[in-house]
């Protein structure tokens, strides 16, 4: 059984994780909605 240790550095990563692709895709959508303004 995993460490409590473990599943918090675990857990961290998936927080960092979700919240990098949380950013990238607001990121995205801004990107598209300039693109679609533009044609």
């Amino acid at each position: 059984m995993p460490s409590p240790a473990t599943k918090a550095r675990l857990g961290a990563w998936v927080a960092l994780g979700a919240a990098a692709l949380a950013g990238t895709g607001v990121a995205w959508v801004n990107f598209l909605l300039g693109v679609g303004e533009q044609l």
